[in-house]
């Protein structure tokens, strides 16, 4: 019974000291700015503020950028984020446990630009409502 509680004990202990050192951690984060600034980002349909916005993203891989601000056309982008290296399979499981310290893993897109958008010009457009109406109205007539 001796030798067994001291096979555990030195099973146990060494995976508690292990587990007591778990202070690695990696915090990622996306960037993005537009021109003009002040612009509302949705990163896959998932509202993250105006730009410019730094979000906690927790998966890598191709990025949909939606940005919209008012007076402007919508702007949709698609931005690749790759993986460091300490973040492959097996390496990031030290680098995340582990291995002490706090990584940084930044990524900033491009500034995205928008493009103003033109008020549409409504007097063609009352005339062409005007003129349907219009023909509308004589189709109803008996003839």
């Amino acid at each position: 019974m001796n030798s067994l509680r001291l096979a555990l004990a030195l099973l146990i202990f060494p995976a508690l000291v292990l587990c007591g050192g778990c202070t690695g951690r990696v915090v990622r984060t996306i960037t993005v700015e537009s021109n003009p600034p002040g612009a509302m980002v949705w990163l896959n349909d998932r509202e993250v503020g105006r730009t410019p916005v730094t979000a906690d993203f927790t998966w890598y891989g191709t990025y949909r950028v939606r940005v919209e601000k008012d007076g402007y056309f919508t702007e949709t982008v698609y931005e690749k984020v790759t993986a460091p290296w300490y973040e492959f399979v097996g390496v990031d499981l030290l680098f995340e446990t582990v291995i002490p310290g706090t990584r940084h893993d930044d990524h900033k897109f491009p500034p995205v630009v928008l493009k103003p958008a033109k008020e549409a010009e409504t007097e063609p457009l009352l005339e062409r409502a005007e003129a349907f109406q219009k023909d509308s109205l004589d189709a109803l007539k008996p003839k």
